[in-house]
């Protein structure tokens, strides 16, 4: 196997994160997944290099240097490094550290365990093959865009929200009948009360995968349209649930007591990922 200083230079790696360029030259994946200092700096987006680029200037020379800023540049580079490490290190670590296709997988798998397998109730019937088709498809296409490989292209903001969208606007469909009727189930609205019923048991179903899925994320700092991504997500597996365990069809009850998780799982992440983001008031 070919050393990976022969594929992509360090430097120009390191230079291309510092200035906020796309890693697209030819070999830098290989050299992304074979350089742990170059992975870790290009990770989040090269959140590290840039905190780094950052960090380096206020980090003074030791006197007698000379004029050699080398070695505070290095204290500066170390320190910060191993804040980073640290991160990495217990649990969410090692689960972030999992290969993307175990992590994809894995997240998948738990969501359709959280579905299929519900204790405190059994399946009211067949679902409607093709919403169920519909959602799951969105809910492995919004796993595998949110523990996307750092080393990859980043996707655009665009395609995240094209994506959160349709997850969130899908259950509303399911709501107005578009992937056709399930006879012989109670058609009646039911009352507020067994809405906000079936909205709290799907909320707190899901909340599990929500968990899952951002232990394992590598993100540090969500951006907004993955946050809503995230809550959407948990909303299509709150979705699934309630699509299998719920008896109601009526247009009203499936818009308030089903779609509105997701909406809610959304508005809420996105609100706090957003808050996490201000700068600390002195």
């Amino acid at each position: 196997m070919a050393d990976y200083r022969d594929i992509a230079d360090c430097r120009d790696i390191e230079g291309a994160l510092e200035r906020g360029l796309p890693l697209d030259g030819a070999g830098v994946p290989e050299h992304l997944s074979m350089c742990e200092t170059c992975g870790a700096l290009a990770r989040d987006g090269g959140a590290l290099a840039r905190a780094l680029s950052a960090a380096a200037p206020q980090v003074a020379a030791p006197s007698g240097a000379g004029g050699d800023s080398r070695m505070g540049l290095d204290a500066g580079f170390a320190a910060t490094l191993e804040q980073q490490l640290e991160k990495e290190r217990g649990l969410r670590g090692r689960l972030r550290a999992l290969p993307t296709w175990a992590r994809v997988a894995t997240a998948s798998l738990a969501g359709l365990l959280l579905v299929f397998f519900q204790p405190a109730r059994e399946p009211v019937g067949l679902p409607r093959p093709v919403a169920l088709s519909v959602l799951l498809v969105i809910m492995v296409a919004a796993v595998a865009l949110l523990l996307r490989p750092v080393a990859r292209a980043p996707v655009t903001r665009l395609r995240t929200a094209a994506v959160a969208a349709a997850a969130l606007a899908v259950p509303f469909l399911l709501a107005l009948g578009l992937f056709g009727p399930r006879p012989g189930f109670n058609a009646h609205w039911g009352g507020a009360g067994t809405a906000a019923a079936c909205f709290l048991y799907g909320a707190l179903v899901a909340a599990p995968f929500f968990v899952l899925l951002r232990a394992f994320d590598r993100w540090e700092r969500v951006p907004l349209p993955n946050a809503v991504l995230f809550g959407a997500a948990t909303g299509v597996v709150a979705g699934l649930v309630l699509e299998l365990h719920c008896v109601l069809t009526h247009p009203a009850h499936v818009a308030l007591g089903h779609a509105t998780v997701g909406v809610l799982w959304a508005a809420a992440y996105a609100a706090l990922s957003s808050r996490s983001m201000w700068p600390a008031s002195h």
